[in-house]
């Protein structure tokens, strides 16, 4: 009797262990579930973020296109305009020249 009393008392201190172990198990499982899902969130807003930044940077590399290309426009202009003024000083200088005759 005292045997089967012994095992009883074994027998239940082990379901209760086992119980326990379940309760962990199950709890460690959720917080796992949990964990994952902050991340796969945590993923999500990073690759929106990289998107967004990537788009910022198309838009940033096609302004800055724009601009060297406004540069380079300008600079032929420039160049137009100086070749334009000592083209003009050259008359200038031909009128004063005649001027100079001409007294």
């Amino acid at each position: 009797q005292e045997k089967c009393n012994a095992m009883d008392a074994l027998e239940a201190k082990m379901n209760e262990e086992i119980k326990t172990l379940q309760s962990t198990l199950e709890k460690t499982e959720y917080e796992l579930e949990t964990e994952k899902e902050n991340q796969k969130e945590e993923q999500t807003c990073w690759d929106n973020t990289k998107s967004d930044l990537e788009t910022q940077l198309n838009g940033l590399e096609g302004e800055l296109a724009e601009a060297r290309s406004t540069i380079a426009d300008l600079e032929e202009k420039k160049a137009g305009l100086e070749g334009d003024k000592a083209g003009l000083e050259g008359e200038l200088a031909e009128a004063r020249s005649t001027i100079a005759d001409l007294e």
